[in-house]
């Protein structure tokens, strides 16, 4: 595993000069591969949780209930960030990046951190992939249910 911390530094002087320097030493460690990755992966854990979150909501009888059961995603996805947070982004277990919304916030801090290793940016756009297609077959299934769609 290749680890690049040189521009690490850099990165954390600017965070505590002004907010042009931290932009600048952010676009130093963000390559366009790098974007690329982050673009896709971030569109398609909005689809992940898109697609769960209309198919849960899809059972509730009132805007009010609804919300009531989007709560858990919220804190399922806070708990996949706090997991993250204070592990070195060179020691991620392995099973971080097949874990969903776990690998999120693991492939995001190491992308930040300057490591691309292109073995956990596959597992983490496949199984997100996976997880993705699986929400949306599920969510297709429940709006194919006529019973649900129309309620009297």
């Amino acid at each position: 595993m290749m680890v690049t911390f040189s521009r690490l530094p850099a990165v954390a002087g600017a965070a505590a000069g002004t907010a042009g320097e931290f932009a600048r030493s952010i676009l130093t460690v963000l390559t366009p591969g790098l974007a690329v990755v982050m673009l896709m992966m971030i569109l398609l854990v909005a689809l992940l949780f898109a697609a769960l979150m209309l198919t849960v909501s899809s059972y509730a009888k009132s805007f009010k209930e609804s919300q009531t059961y989007m709560t858990p995603f919220v804190l399922v996805a806070a708990v996949a960030g706090y997991m993250v947070m204070f592990a070195a982004p060179d020691a991620l277990p392995g099973w971080y990046f097949v874990v969903p919304f776990v690998n999120v916030a693991a492939l995001m801090k190491e992308l930040l951190y300057g490591i691309m290793n292109a073995w956990h940016a596959a597992l983490v756009i496949g199984s997100l992939a996976v997880y993705t297609a699986g929400a949306v077959a599920l969510s297709a299934a429940a709006f194919g249910r006529e019973s649900l769609v129309v309620r009297g």
